[in-house]
């Protein structure tokens, strides 16, 4: 019964995560066309909240970790992604990195330099409120709340 009751609100508050930011899942200007050809396979628009739960890749096309949120700056511009590295050994290892890291191969995956080693280095991001894990952050660590004359774009 309390296993079920747990599982309960968890839904319940994914439930309201989702209900909380469609503002700014709502908005589907395309990903900065500043990320130019070399960078992006396809021209599609993306809305940053796709982002989440796309895996990244390393160097070396190994599975580095998944995009769990995404940092977006004042006037909606992607400015960071919480990337979470760690398994179910590894609980907490989630760093803030700048979009400006990554790029997105011919075959349509997320890539980094960065690699585990570098990763384990890296400091720890740490949420104001864990309610917002999986969604769209401010900079300031609170729910994102797109202004009305926001695009949404990469930096």
């Amino acid at each position: 019964m309390k296993t079920h009751c747990m599982a309960l609100l968890g839904t319940v508050l994914l439930g309201l995560i989702a209900f909380h930011i469609p503002s700014a899942t709502a908005q589907t200007a395309q990903l900065d066309a500043s990320l130019d050809a070399s960078k992006v396979a396809t021209s599609k628009p993306l809305e940053p909240a796709k982002l989440i739960g796309q895996d990244v890749l390393d160097p070396r096309g190994q599975r580095l970790g998944e995009i769990q949120s995404v940092i977006l700056g004042p006037t909606g511009n992607v400015s960071e992604v919480v990337l979470d590295f760690g398994g179910w050994l590894e609980p907490f290892n989630r760093i803030a990195v700048p979009w400006s890291a990554f790029k997105t191969n011919a075959d349509g995956q997320i890539t980094s330099t960065l690699t585990r080693k570098t990763a384990l280095q890296a400091k720890r991001y740490t949420y104001t409120d864990f309610s917002l894990s999986g969604g769209l952050i401010a900079e300031d660590g609170k729910a994102y709340v797109a202004p009305a004359n926001a695009t949404v774009s990469a930096q």
